[in-house]
């Protein structure tokens, strides 16, 4: 066991009681921080279009730098928190990332800005990891579920909560206060982990792995490129979607391979061997490719065919907030007095639920029904993620936890982006197919055909039709996806959280 994991144990014995809370607090902060940013830069992207005369496809790159950022440095968020010390980082990546944000409220043109929001990326990869793996460090055994339950509370309310909050703060003050909206919680933040958080001893003669950390990192960044541009650029007809999945695979195989066969390797191979961890982690690639669907796919459903306005629909979505919100306290006790695998399997089904009763919707669809199976949505997630996370780290040897979990977290990002650039192609090919369907049954003989404004009609009614058709096969879709992974769950190893 290396000296910065006993540095950690012994930490969770010296605390205090009142500590661990202000810890705790301080970790659900960082989550919201960064969750929040992702959610509101991107109801924002209209404004700013406008604002640097971009294209659709330059201002997408506002949100594809942070990605590739946060892809980059997560790979190596182990090697530096051991080589630098926990706190260290944790407190030099709140700084980083809250500053960043001020110069990206402040950029003057698009380059600017997708620098500024590149580094912002590289600033913000620790944070989640690092905050998660604090809280487990100083909460004993017996209350980490219920610890990691409360701390999930900032890292999955704040997408949910972010339309909203994005969409009244814009209209009042303008894209860049997005960014401003961060400098108090960053601060707040920052402080809580100078005064609170416990250090941990650097390990200095840890060595970086060269060659795995170049590869890794090419590799993930190309095929995070991909997964974020291939819908755009019609997949594998593009020329820059070939060259990035080639890049991609090539360069992963190279990591794997490195991996298999060299010493002192980035990644240790034998943190797999633990069942729990090697199934959790592609369990979480799966949660990931549902959990954020929502904040995408409602808001264009609800704006662009049920013709919501924005206000509506950031309220309809605060129930997804509300179902985090009600299971967060109870979720960790439940764990503890029941086998987990339990809880997960119930958060896939409730899920795949809510989504099959999407799948049954039509254009007169009312806030109601939008509202009640978000609140299933939320509840849903968050049995899936606080037990599942618990279960995945739980029988893990403490000496690969600094590796280990921003690997989890790489992975349920790159399951995410996935899922979203799959759902986005199958939503829009559904779209054009149910479109050709229903044009055919419409005749060019009648007094309509001859009536241009008729016939604009029409085709508006056409199009909304098949949009709605589109989004129901795409929620079934969904649905089926999200049941898949229950019976998976009893891989993993019963052991109370």
């Amino acid at each position: 066991m290396t000296a910065a994991s006993q540095g950690t144990m012994a930490a969770a014995v010296t605390l205090s009681v009142g500590r661990r809370r202000m810890v705790l607090a301080t970790a659900m902060f960082t989550g919201a921080i960064y969750s929040l940013n992702l959610t509101l830069v991107s109801i924002s992207l209209p404004f700013m279009q406008g604002s640097f005369s971009a294209t659709p496809d330059q201002i997408s790159w506002v949100v594809t730098a942070f990605i590739v950022g946060m892809t980059a440095m997560i790979t190596s968020t182990g090697w530096i928190s051991a080589r630098l010390g926990r706190k260290r980082l944790y407190t030099l990546s709140l700084a980083a990332f809250t500053l960043i944000s001020l110069m990206c409220g402040n950029a003057d043109s698009l380059e600017e800005e997708v620098l500024w929001r590149f580094l912002q990326g590289v600033s913000g990869a620790p944070l989640i990891p690092l905050s998660q793996s604090i809280v487990i460090d100083v909460y004993p055994r017996a209350e980490s579920a219920r610890a990691l339950g409360i701390w999930a509370i900032g890292m999955m309310v704040g997408p949910v909560i972010a339309p909203p909050i994005g969409g009244w703060i814009t209209d009042l003050y303008g894209w860049p206060a997005v960014f401003f909206i961060n400098l108090p919680i960053g601060l707040c933040a920052f402080l809580g982990a100078i005064l609170f958080i416990p250090s941990t001893r650097a390990e200095r003669g840890r060595r970086i792995d060269a060659v795995g950390l170049g590869t890794l990192v090419v590799g993930l960044v190309a095929i995070q490129l991909m997964l974020n541009r291939g819908t755009r650029l019609d997949w594998f007809a593009s020329g820059e979607i070939l060259i990035t999945f080639s890049i991609g695979v090539a360069f992963l195989y190279a990591f794997v391979v490195h991996a298999l066969t060299g010493r002192d390797t980035l990644i240790d191979p034998a943190m797999f061997r633990d069942r729990n961890y090697a199934f959790g982690i592609c369990l979480i690639a799966f949660f990931g490719a549902q959990v954020f669907l929502p904040t995408l796919l409602l808001p264009l459903m609800l704006k662009n065919l049920v013709h919501y306005p924005i206000d509506m629909i950031g309220l309809l979505l605060a129930p997804r907030a509300l179902g985090i919100m009600i299971t967060s306290p109870i979720t960790g006790r439940l764990a503890q007095r029941s086998d987990p695998r339990l809880l997960v399997v119930a958060g896939f089904l409730m899920i795949s639920t809510s989504y099959w009763f999407m799948g049954q919707w039509n254009l007169d669809v009312g806030p109601w029904e939008v509202a009640w199976t978000g609140l299933l949505q939320g509840a849903g997630s968050n049995l899936i993620f606080v037990p599942l996370n618990a279960l995945t780290f739980r029988t893990l040897d403490g000496r690969y936890r600094g590796d280990a979990v921003p690997l989890f977290y790489l992975v349920l990002n790159l399951g995410a982006s996935a899922g979203i650039a799959t759902v986005m192609t199958y939503l829009t090919q559904d779209t054009q197919t149910a479109h050709a369907i229903l044009s055919e049954n419409i005749t060019l003989f009648g007094d309509a055909a001859r009536d241009t404004m008729a016939m604009a009609g029409i085709e508006r009614e056409v199009s909304r039709q098949a949009g709605m058709i589109a989004y129901n096969n795409t929620f079934i879709f969904i649905a089926v996806m999200a049941v898949l992974p229950a019976p998976f769950v009893y891989l993993l190893r019963p052991v109370r959280t």
